[in-house]
């Protein structure tokens, strides 16, 4: 036996993990260390349960990492590509540090675990991983690449500019609208068939009574207008479809943004910051087919009036005319239907916003008889928001029946003046009624883009309100490296904290100190307003100090990442916040390994009496619970987020007058 089969043969096979965990450990070889904390809480199943691949690309960037799948056993990776992750059949991985360990792999069998194991848990229940045979390498592997600091930072602005980001988000899909160039190219020279056609049987067929050449233009013809019918075809759905990915990406991605954004950042009125994302539907709007085609077909003008100064040079200058006319007439609208059109944005946001805190507070208004107070705004928004879209519509349509105007005018003019060209012999009559149609056909993109002005309004508009969204700080920066906490023992310390809702506001603390040993219990006491919950929100890394430093076991809590420093410091707020959902849904908010087995969620509910509320209801856990947690009573929503930090099981507890319900 060689030296190299002994060392093989000799060598224990690596043991299988899940995939967070791997994913983890391999970073830390390649030194970046990944926070599995962090890891874990941004990464989404799809609708199948399987993991959501995007979703692990964004959150190893996040990291400066890039992932890629290679579709080859580790034994056939080549020495400069491990360290790397083998995957196994039953979903758990491998970690391959060197030729050694591919080796064993390739003659170990690996078992399925007594429990289940998940695809992207951070913990494996059950046994060893030996117990049950058949979980073969499942012939593909992962391998993690660092991104140099200089390519990590030069998409930080892409991120920051809204506008920015749109672009390479459109940039990425530009094999697609690659092809809708080339389709559309196809449809513009195919529609001059019929321009030519006619032409042609005026001037040749009828005169001359050739029947054979009237047939033979009328098939060649037909087998225009059906590739011009296929094209088409074509290009509407590559249109909808990098449309359908630009819309996936870009509303991910803000959603996201959302998520990720200071708790102190967040906006005064939920409903009408959520009615500013709406307006991203305008932005998705300009993707789809009717807008995009209206512009894409735009370029094409130049070569209608190419072919009408090739048949009639002086006629030429009709549509050109038309052109200038429509693009004046759209540019004087401009300004006025971008006022109104951001008025009308700005009022629907506050009656977005006005209806969503009174379905909210619909028990205050009703217990302080206060229909009067969200009637009346509900009234001015209304008819703010319906003056404003008034105005905006008006102006569209002044401008698209001037364009009709313009059209018609083009087609009288060009009569006009044709037949004095063709009494002058300088254009026959099939020439003159070619020379109609392509006018028609040069001037038909003007006509839809100024249908489509107000649409285009609202997308810049909307990129207004996309900004604000990215201005935005986040609790966690893309271009900065967090630390891990390995074993964490759960000591919290404030030194010389100073914090201010407002950057001009008065300072709620100034130059606090207090420090929170592992395992101590500490009570904070003070009147209503001194700050108490705002300081529990400082320990758990919700809001940032004005000035001084959270430590926790004695690393400063910025320098951690939030989601890892929230698997060791738990809060549970003075109103705890419950989802539409069952109840079932809300608890496992806190089970972040999404564990198949429940035993430890029945000790918990049995611990805090929830059990008995449980087996009272006929669904169980599957309750179904409304927004807020309608249906249950303010010390049974306390209860249930009690569970939910019990479940987390984190080293440092904040309790926000738990027992207030």
């Amino acid at each position: 036996m060689s030296t190299a089969a002994t060392a093989a043969a000799a060598a224990s096979p690596p043991a299988p993990m899940p995939l967070v965990e791997a994913l983890t450990r391999l970073a830390a070889r390649l030194g970046r260390p990944v926070s599995a904390a962090s890891l874990d809480a941004q990464l989404v199943a799809g609708r199948d349960g399987s993991l959501d691949w995007t979703s692990l690309e964004r959150a190893l960037a996040s990291f400066g990492l890039q992932v890629h799948r290679v579709g080859k056993r580790a034994g056939a990776l080549h020495p400069t590509e491990l360290p790397a992750l083998a995957a196994l059949a039953d979903g758990r991985f491998v970690l391959v540090a060197d030729e050694a360990a591919a080796a064993a792999l390739g003659s170990a069998a690996y078992g399925s675990a007594a429990h289940g194991s998940t695809t992207h848990g951070s913990t494996t229940h059950g046994s060893t991983a030996h117990e049950v045979a058949g979980a073969a390498p499942a012939g593909w592997c992962l391998r993690l690449v660092p991104v140099p600091a200089a390519d990590l930072r030069s998409g930080i602005p892409a991120i920051r500019d809204a506008r920015g980001w749109f672009w390479s988000v459109i940039w990425g899909l530009r094999g697609h609208y690659v092809h809708v160039a080339l389709a559309t190219l196809v449809v513009n020279l195919l529609s001059i068939a019929i321009s030519l056609y006619v032409m042609n049987v005026y001037d040749r067929v009828v005169p001359n009574r050739t029947y054979e050449t009237l047939w033979v233009l009328t098939a060649g013809t037909g087998l225009a207008l059906a590739f011009e019918f296929a094209a088409r075809t074509l290009r509407g759905w590559l249109i909808d479809a990098a449309g359908k990915r630009a819309d996936l990406e870009i509303s991910t991605g803000l959603f996201a943004r959302l998520l990720a954004m200071r708790l102190e950042g967040k906006p005064a009125s939920s409903g009408a910051f959520v009615s500013n994302l709406r307006e991203f539907e305008s932005i998705r709007e300009v993707l789809t087919s009717a807008t995009l085609t209206a512009l894409v077909d735009l370029p094409f003008v130049l070569l209608f009036l190419a072919v009408i100064a090739l048949i009639a040079p002086p006629l030429a200058a009709v549509p050109v005319v038309a052109i200038v006319l429509v693009a004046l007439a759209g540019l004087l609208v401009q300004a006025p239907l971008a006022r109104a059109i951001r008025a009308s944005m700005k009022d629907g946001a506050q009656r977005q916003g006005l209806a969503v805190e009174s379905v909210e507070g619909l028990e205050t208004l009703k217990a302080n008889n206060a229909y009067r107070f969200a009637q009346q705004r509900w009234q001015w928004y209304t008819e703010s928001v319906a003056t404003a879209a008034t105005r905006s519509r008006t102006l569209s349509a002044l401008v698209v029946n001037f364009t009709v105007m313009v059209s018609q005018a083009v087609t009288v003019v060009t009569v006009v003046w044709g037949v004095y060209l063709i009494h002058a012999g300088a254009l026959s009559l099939g020439g003159l009624i070619g020379v109609v149609i392509l006018a028609g056909r040069a001037i038909a993109p003007l006509a839809q883009i100024a249908s489509l002005a107000v649409r285009l309004q609202q997308a810049r508009s909307a990129f207004d309100g996309l900004q604000a969204l990215v201005d935005r700080p986040l609790e966690r920066e893309p271009d900065r490296a967090y630390l891990a906490l390995a074993a964490p023992r759960g000591e919290l310390a404030f030194a010389g904290v100073d914090f201010s809702h407002e950057r001009d506001g008065p300072t709620l603390f100034r130059g606090f100190d207090l420090r929170i040993g592992a395992g101590e219990k500490v009570a904070l006491l003070g009147r209503t307003g001194s700050g108490k919950s705002t300081l529990l929100r400082l320990g758990a890394g919700l809001y940032s100090p004005t000035a001084g430093m959270v430590r926790i076991d004695g690393i400063e809590a910025r320098q951690v990442d939030p989601a890892e420093l929230r698997s060791v410091v738990g809060l549970v707020p003075q109103d705890p916040r419950l989802f539409l959902g069952t109840l079932r849904e809300n608890l496992d908010l806190a089970r972040g390994d999404r564990a198949a087995d429940d035993a430890r969620l029945v000790h918990v509910l049995r611990t805090l009496g929830l059990d008995a509320m449980v087996a009272r209801h006929p669904r169980g856990l599957e309750m179904q619970l409304g927004e807020d947690g309608a249906g249950l009573s303010g010390g049974q929503k306390q209860l249930v987020a009690l569970a939910r930090l019990m479940l987390r099981d984190p080293r440092v507890v904040l309790l926000d007058e738990p027992t207030s319900g």
